[in-house]
């Protein structure tokens, strides 16, 4: 083997353990339209390098084993960011619940760094996986009569903010149930679900926007500037020229 062979071949291992060490952020979704996030994703990686590696994992195919247990199970395992785009219950779901169970039991440490964010309203079974920061959903009281919210079991926060509740409004609600530091993730959780939900209602830059607020919030981005979910109104002239 030539010298320049072997300088090559050891550039490739280290540019390999770079990207191994990159945080990484998987997803999970029933949905197969991934125009927005894939092309935000091109342009934070002109923006900013390549500072993370993220993999899209179609629920179909985890449900139809064409992805298997193991490989699902590595990603679990090897995801700083998970994000739930789940509807219901599934083969999925059961993954996702027994080995983030078993990770908190055998690894608390691993555990405590990830974040599990689920992007829809999904079922209180998977309502209650989230973690983000100090906040954990299966933390929320499940009363035996419907919550002030007007929700059974967890309540659903985009519904809220969709049914016109201001954010400042459920903070005040939750107030009571967490300590003061869980706050700021459960508000960020609701920017996160907006993020997800209204860029597929057609705002399309909100789908690059939930990644850049991962970055910046949980990933240790901390200088780059994002802008809050853009809204679709239930109620507007669209103008199809600027999309807007």
């Amino acid at each position: 083997m030539t010298k320049f062979n072997k300088e090559l071949i050891c550039n490739m291992i280290k540019k390999s353990d770079i990207v191994e060490k990159l945080p990484k952020i998987s997803l999970i979704t029933a949905s197969i339209f991934m125009k927005w996030i894939t092309e935000g994703i091109i342009e934070i990686n002109k923006q900013l390098g390549r500072v993370f590696n993220f993999r899209i994992y179609f629920l179909n195919d985890v449900n139809d084993r064409k992805i298997s247990k193991e490989e699902f199970v590595k990603a679990i395992y090897e995801s700083d960011i998970m994000l739930i785009d789940i509807r219901g219950h599934c083969l999925a779901v059961d993954i996702l619940e027994e080995i983030y169970e078993k990770i908190e039991k055998e690894k608390p440490k691993l555990f405590e760094k990830k974040q599990i964010i689920t992007l829809l309203g999904g079922s209180p079974q998977l309502m209650r996986l989230t973690k983000i920061g100090s906040f954990m959903g299966r933390k929320i009281p499940l009363p035996k009569k419907k919550l002030e919210l007007g929700f059974d079991e967890v309540p659903d926060l985009t519904d809220a903010v969709n049914k016109g509740m201001k954010i400042d409004k459920i903070m005040g609600k939750f107030s009571k149930m967490f300590p003061f530091r869980a706050l700021k993730h459960i508000r960020n959780w609701v920017y996160l679900r907006d993020y997800w939900s209204h860029g597929f209602a057609g705002v399309a830059e909100n789908h690059k926007n939930l990644i850049l607020f991962l970055l910046k919030n949980y990933l240790g981005f901390n200088d780059l500037k994002v802008p809050k979910p853009m809204k679709i109104p239930e109620i507007g002239i669209y103008d199809p020229i600027s999309c807007k």
